[in-house]
């Protein structure tokens, strides 16, 4: 039942046959080699979902990985478009890694049907386990990425309440809020009065300012809310 040709040579092992023998035994089996791979594209809006106009990320390194998650020895790294392609494989189990590029977040995994959602665990930068058949092209394997934000600003001593000849205020508390995720952080502004969050996911966040004691506000010079930002 089994075969009995080399992989490498595509030989058997010498048979002796004695006279009158009939030796049937002798069999190779053969499978159709297979695919997998597809694209690594920006995820703007951060929702996991490949959107029309969303432009795939070129440069990005992207690893064969065996089921137990190591190496295969085989990488590659997206083309102009996003693109990636591991052909000539054995019918197997597999995973796919990715080198998340410095700024990017790994997007949300598995929000919709296979082929434009994103496939990979945040945690792992890798898929999950898959199964790949003989022959089968498997081209759904896709990674979303957000583009990581920042946002900053400054304190000032507003000396004569014009906004001009201001005086830096160091260690101010500062909050981030996210309107949506709940997400809150804090900092302090430096000796130049200056704060920033870095490492942000697009969305709404509402910025406070908490007021030193002796220290008050001024009014919002053009009467819209600033402090929402998206």
């Amino acid at each position: 039942k089994d075969s009995d040709v080399y992989t490498t040579s595509f030989k058997t092992d010498v048979t002796l046959l004695d006279s009158g023998e009939n030796d049937t035994s002798w069999d190779m089996g053969i499978y159709a080699l297979a695919e997998l791979g597809d694209k690594v594209w920006h995820d703007s809006n951060a929702d996991g979902i490949q959107d029309e106009g969303e432009a795939g990320l070129a440069n990005v390194t992207v690893s064969l990985l065996k089921a137990d998650g190591t190496a295969t020895g085989r990488s590659t790294t997206t083309d102009a478009n996003g693109n990636y392609l591991f052909a000539g494989l054995r019918p197997d189990s597999y995973k796919v890694g990715f080198t998340i590029p410095e700024g990017y977040q790994v997007t949300l995994q598995d929000k919709t049907e296979d082929v434009k959602d994103s496939d990979v665990n945040i945690d792992t930068n890798a898929t999950e386990t898959i199964m790949i058949a003989s022959g089968e092209k498997n081209k759904t394997v896709d990674l979303g990425l957000i583009a990581l934000k920042h946002v900053s600003g400054h304190v000032l001593i507003d000396i004569n309440d014009d906004n001009s000849g201001d005086k830096p205020l160091a260690n101010v508390e500062i909050q981030l809020n996210s309107c949506t995720t709940g997400t809150h952080l804090t900092t302090r502004t430096n000796d130049k009065g200056f704060y920033e969050f870095e490492g942000l996911i697009p969305g709404c966040y509402r910025i406070t300012e908490i007021d030193p004691e002796g220290y008050t506000s001024v009014s919002d010079t053009d009467g819209e809310n600033d402090n929402n930002i998206t």
